[in-house]
Parts: C-alpha cells; sequence; structure tokens
C-alpha cells in the first residue's frame, strides 16, 4: 500500500514551518506540492460524501498551517520592531554624546 500523496505533503509542509529558519520559496513550493496532490486526489474521489470528508480534513489542516504561519508573523514583526526600538535607542544615544 503507498503512503497518500496529501498527507506527505503535508508532513512536509510542517516539518518545514518546524525549523527554525527556511526560505518562503521553500514554503511555497511546499505548498503548492501540497495543492496539486490535493487536486489529484479530489479528481480520483468520486461518492460526494467522500470528498466533502477530505476537504472538511484539508480545511482543518490548512486553518492551523495558516495559524502556524500568522504567529511566526507576529513573532517577526515583533522583532523587527525591537530592532527599530534599538536603533532608535542608539541613534538617539549618539546624538547626545
Amino acid at each position: 500500500m503507498s503512503a497518500d500523496p496529501v498527507k506527505l505533503a503535508q508532513q512536509a509542509v510542517i516539518s518545514l514551518l518546524e525549523q527554525e529558519a527556511y526560505a518562503v520559496a521553500d514554503l511555497e513550493q511546499a505548498l503548492s506540492h501540497y495543492h496539486s496532490a490535493l487536486d489529484l486526489s479530489l479528481e480520483k474521489v468520486i461518492e460526494p460524501q467522500q470528498r466533502e470528508s477530505l476537504l472538511a480534513d484539508n480545511l482543518q489542516w490548512i486553518t492551523l498551517v495558516t495559524e502556524l504561519v500568522q504567529a511566526e508573523r507576529s513573532a517577526i514583526a515583533a522583532m523587527m520592531l525591537q530592532l527599530q526600538k534599538g536603533k532608535k535607542a542608539h541613534k538617539s544615544y549618539s546624538d547626545y554624546n
């Protein structure tokens, strides 16, 4: 029995997101691969109930990935704000000394 291509693509995305640092292009490529795998799986599913189940499962997964990416985005924004504050403080200190 072969592994489910959608699940493999999901695992690839999650393992990428679990890395401390990754290229956004790699995430884009992994998500594109996931989308292709999902499209192929949907083409193979004929029963409406199976299709609905597959889509519901993947909606849950996409929601999880979206939350992970948004949390990363917020963390990066906070770090950038700290850097800007540090630069302003350094400039202010340099201006007066």
